[in-house]
């Protein structure tokens, strides 16, 4: 590891070092609850966590591919479902790039911002009053939970001309259905699931954005 790149991940390494002691405590909760604890989700998101990929100039660290998979190497380490969220948050914390520059900042001036992230092409774009009125039900993103009001979705969908459009839905305009399941797996079983619970979907009901 070069000088330059230790100098940048050591304040992350350190911060996951001193939570390695609370995340071991909520592990057992975390499981049975089928979420992360509130609480080290908020030193999680405190210690800059789910912001590794945010660009510079929106105020973020904006680490290097080796550098972000350093940090993230030594959470997993702790605990596997911890590491997948700092892995998915602190990677999608990327998305404040591609957006208009007084919308990203205002999502990420809080700390505790999330972008819970969806890639399947399922929902539906429709074109409406110079926008798009997105539609659809996402079954799978990685820390769909609800934790603060700035958090939000990241989800494609496909228009009727083929192309397909990635939106960026505040969280208070998505409905997460069923369990939130944060970063926990549900063991496989071979049984119906009709009566088990299943992983988080997305559900956007006429949400329109520019």
């Amino acid at each position: 590891m070069s000088k330059a790149t230790e100098d940048r991940v050591s304040p992350y390494l350190e911060a996951i070092k001193n939570l390695s002691p609370l995340i071991a405590q909520h592990r057992q909760s975390s499981d049975r609850d089928r979420h992360i604890n509130q609480n080290v989700y908020n030193k999680l998101a405190d210690a800059g966590l789910f912001r590794l990929w945010l660009p510079k100039s929106l105020g973020g660290p904006e680490l290097s591919p080796i550098e972000f998979l350093t940090v993230v190497e030594a959470i997993a380490a702790l605990d596997g479902a911890v590491g997948w969220l700092v892995g998915n948050g602190g990677g999608m914390s990327r998305a404040g790039g591609y957006l208009p520059e007084t919308t990203a900042r205002k999502l990420f001036a809080d700390t505790q911002a999330f972008v819970a992230s969806s890639t399947a092409a399922v929902g539906k774009a429709l074109s409406e009053d110079g926008g798009f009125r997105i539609t659809g039900k996402w079954y799978f993103a990685s820390g769909a939970t609800p934790f603060g009001p700035s958090a939000c979705r990241r989800s494609i969908a496909r228009s009727r001309n083929g192309f397909r459009r990635c939106a960026q839905v505040p969280a208070a305009l998505v409905h997460p259905a069923h369990d939130h399941l944060c970063g926990r797996k549900r063991p496989l079983t071979p049984e119906p699931l009709t009566d088990k619970p299943r992983w988080s979907a997305l559900n956007l009901e006429g949400v329109v954005f520019p």
